[in-house]
């Protein structure tokens, strides 16, 4: 029997949100540039007719082997994901050619009422080398490594909580990018930082990737061209690496590599002050939103069989009394 990885509802709202891509390409002055398609959907194509293989083979079988089922599971979790990557970068480039007013003034006043000195911390990495190399790594790493956590969980066998990380990543992401799109940013390394000449251990100014997209969106005419192939993300708060760190760690919770995954996430939240260029207040935003998403979506009756078991009263949050035993599907 095939195993149902990505829910209805999902594909539903990614088949909304590629319909908003489309009318917003089609009218308005932003493009999408059509050349480099092919070779970004290449690898959906590719996972796609394996689904298709694997599908018809679990088809033809009265008891198909568990490796075929798990096999068929990733395929689906994978070609969701790669599609859902591509029209939520496209959409958050569509988002911010809105060119709504900047918000670092109030994001790090934000900041600073709660009593985080941003430029503190950007001092303390910077005197550091080997640090700086490490949060560099970590922070970039991300997307290859979500890929990685669902082959991991479905390797595992873990199918209903690869399920739930699919689900999580993917409404994260959304509420993330609509959030940023009202709220956004030019980021804390060019908005706090005069002169960079400063810190010479950085080879350049970190976390500024994304200014020259946000500039040529937020050009008040003329044509403006995506590439999809360079896409990169543009939202400063919520912070959405923080929130798929908190994903990546909640789901692998009570499993044998839920130290190491937990290890990763602490060293790449750290790493998105600086190379992601986040005020903190960015990073509590990331961690509420993911929180929140994965709590409503572990309310779902699929969902019964992690939800708490324990007394009410013990733990605390979406992690409560979670039930992820290694052989659980």
């Amino acid at each position: 029997m095939r195993e149902i990885i990505v829910a209805r509802w999902a594909y539903a709202l990614l088949l909304v949100i590629a319909a908003i891509n489309l009318v917003w390409l089609t009218t308005t002055r932003v493009d999408l540039i059509l050349d480099d398609m092919f070779g970004v959907l290449l690898p959906s194509l590719m996972i796609g007719s394996l689904l298709v293989l694997t599908g018809r083979m679990i088809h033809l079988r009265t008891h198909a082997p568990r490796a075929l089922v798990l096999t068929d599971a990733l395929f689906q979790g994978l070609l969701f994901l790669s599609l859902a990557w591509l029209n939520m970068r496209v959409l958050n480039h569509l988002s911010m050619s809105t060119a709504l007013p900047y918000a670092d003034h109030l994001i790090l006043a934000w900041d600073r009422a709660l009593g985080f000195d941003w430029l503190a911390y950007f001092e303390w990495v910077h005197d550091r080398p080997d640090v700086i190399r490490l949060l560099d790594m970590s922070y970039t790493s991300l997307t290859p490594l979500s890929a990685l956590a669902l082959i991991g969980l479905v390797v595992m066998g873990q199918t209903l909580r690869a399920r739930f990380f699919v689900e999580s990543f993917f409404v994260t992401a959304l509420v993330c990018i609509s959030v940023g799109w009202l709220l956004p940013a030019e980021a804390a390394v060019e908005f706090t930082i005069a002169d960079m000449a400063q810190y010479p251990n950085f080879a350049a100014a970190p976390g500024t990737y994304h200014l020259v997209h946000m500039d040529a969106l937020r050009a008040p005419e003329g044509r403006i061209l995506l590439d999809p192939l360079n896409l990169p993300g543009l939202v400063t708060i919520p912070s959405f690496h923080t929130a798929a760190g908190v994903v990546l760690a909640v789901a692998f919770w009570r499993t044998p590599m839920a130290l190491p995954v937990l290890a990763y996430t602490v060293v790449m939240i750290a790493s998105t002050p600086i190379f992601g260029s986040h005020y903190f207040v960015d990073l509590i935003a990331g961690t509420a939103v993911a929180l929140a998403v994965m709590a409503i979506i572990r309310n779902q009756p699929r969902y019964a069989a992690l939800r708490p078991q324990r007394p009410e009263g013990t733990g605390i949050g979406v992690l409560r009394g979670w039930r992820f035993p290694v052989g659980s599907r």
